[in-house]
């Protein structure tokens, strides 16, 4: 089991969603993707990054609508560092995974991948040489947080309720 999550076996056992991921659906399914959307409810975003900031910071900050992968985090971080822009928001996880289901169902090239997919989602950092088993250190491999079961859920969801869509 631990041999499978290891960036060695991206794309083989598993699909890491990670800005290093090996796989290019890993790569665009990571909050930090340029992957734009129209969340029904709220509207334009850049990335689903920018939408986790805005619904973070209370849907003050409007700026998080046009900012994606770095950018988006580093004003998110900063903003947040003022606990009065924190707000708890009870339709934080549902309004998110609205926007999830957005991004991938509004990208056609992500959604052919992820619809396409069936290898389990995780997530997982790692330091060091993702080709060598001895010389990489995988970092919070058990916890993958509500995002990859997220992703789990929406993708049995679109394969089972929308398979005309795509022809299969």
């Amino acid at each position: 089991m631990i041999e499978q999550l290891h960036p060695k076996f991206d794309g083989i056992t598993h699909l890491n969603v990670y800005t290093k991921a090996k796989t290019k659906l890993g790569l665009r399914l990571t909050n930090f993707s340029h992957d734009a959307f129209w969340h029904p409810l709220l509207g334009h975003f850049e990335s689903s990054e920018g939408l986790h900031y805005f619904l973070k910071t209370g849907r003050k900050f409007k700026e998080f609508r046009t900012l994606w992968g770095y950018k988006a985090k580093e004003l998110g971080i900063e903003l947040c560092r003022d606990a009065n822009n924190i707000v708890l928001d009870y339709q934080f996880d549902w309004m998110f995974r609205i926007g999830l289901v957005a991004k991938i169902t509004q990208n056609a090239e992500l959604f052919e991948m992820f619809i396409d997919s069936d290898l389990p989602f995780t997530h997982y950092y790692y330091y060091g040489d993702p080709d060598s088993l001895d010389k990489c250190k995988v970092v919070n491999a058990k916890e993958t947080g509500t995002l990859v079961t997220d992703l789990e859920d929406i993708r049995t969801f679109l394969k089972a309720g929308h398979t005309g869509l795509i022809g299969k």
